[in-house]
């Protein structure tokens, strides 16, 4: 048990050692991580926030946030997850550090194909 404990002390201090430019790194610890509960905001049309972390949804682009069009996603994007457990999971992060993923509703739809679907967003992949 001493290892792991040891290890754990060893990245946090050299992450403090070497500063904001080596944390970087350990932002890829969320890859793959699974988040699920109650969305607790939407803050575009293809942007949840759950549990605390924010996921923007992979393959899709939505009008920018200054057009009507933004107000009109965002809006059908909240009446969409209502108060249902929505699941993402984070295949990636972006330049910014932002979490990109896949989210889906309790019933097994995908939210990005359903914006994509419903036309507030358009399909990038």
């Amino acid at each position: 048990m001493l290892v792991p404990i040891a290890g754990i002390a060893l990245i946090a201090f050299v992450g403090v050692e070497r500063g904001a430019d080596y944390i970087g790194p350990l932002s890829h610890m969320l890859q793959g991580t699974r988040i699920s509960g109650p969305v607790m905001g939407v803050q575009e049309g293809n942007v949840v926030d759950i549990d605390g972390r924010r996921i923007r949804m992979e393959s899709i682009d939505c009008p920018a946030p200054a057009a009507q069009e933004s107000n009109d996603a965002t809006a059908h994007l909240r009446k969409l997850v209502g108060k249902e457990t929505v699941t993402c999971e984070v295949i990636r992060q972006d330049g910014d550090g932002q979490n990109i993923g896949s989210c889906v509703l309790s019933d097994g739809r995908n939210l990005a194909a359903l914006m994509v679907l419903d036309g507030y967003c358009h399909d990038n992949s």
